[in-house]
């Protein structure tokens, strides 16, 4: 049998990135390995943008955004793309924050549940998501992982139906701890 624990400092800061990466490059994770729906088109993209926080010291749940987008023209409405949304900021919600960790080892990890869609067609809403991150540096672009699974699985020990990562190509990882 095994506890999950989840410790945390509300008051700790918050974290915040955009950018992008390369689904199973060269700088991926391998184990699981990166896996996503089929895309199609020229100059295909995964690009995130996120800012998770507390707001209140008092909070026992951040609140905050998370977009990660997979395709070639993801900002035109009409486009096929695959896209995982939490936005626990609007009213009613769109997916939701379960918890932020920020150790203050520029590493932070959060989770909750999204929105999935893929083009016109919406696969749902309440699939578990996970999202850690390595801030930028000088010497570090940073590093990012997706992690998106079945609806009802548990995280700590199901394999994710989707999952993205890899090195920054692009933006930067920042977070206040």
């Amino acid at each position: 049998m095994s506890v999950t624990l989840d410790v945390y400092n509300p008051a700790g800061g918050y974290a915040a990135g955009h950018g992008s990466v390369v689904p199973n490059g060269s700088t991926s994770n391998t184990n699981p390995s990166d896996v996503l729906p089929t895309e199609t088109g020229n100059n295909l993209k995964a690009n995130f943008d996120f800012t998770v926080k507390y707001v209140n010291s008092t909070d026992t749940t951040p609140t905050g955004t998370s977009t990660f987008t997979w395709g070639s023209t993801c900002n035109n409405p009409h486009s096929d793309c695959f896209v995982v949304t939490t936005d626990a900021t609007v009213t009613p919600a769109i997916g939701s924050l379960a918890w932020l960790i920020d150790p203050g080892d520029n590493t932070a990890t959060f989770q909750g549940t999204a929105s999935v869609s893929q083009g016109s067609t919406n696969l749902g809403t309440n699939y578990p998501v996970k999202v850690s991150v390595t801030g930028t540096t000088t010497t570090s672009p940073g590093h990012y992982l997706l992690q998106v699974y079945s609806v009802g699985a548990d995280p700590a020990t199901a394999s994710p139906l989707y999952q993205a990562s890899g090195d920054l190509s692009g933006g930067s990882v920042v977070l206040h701890g």
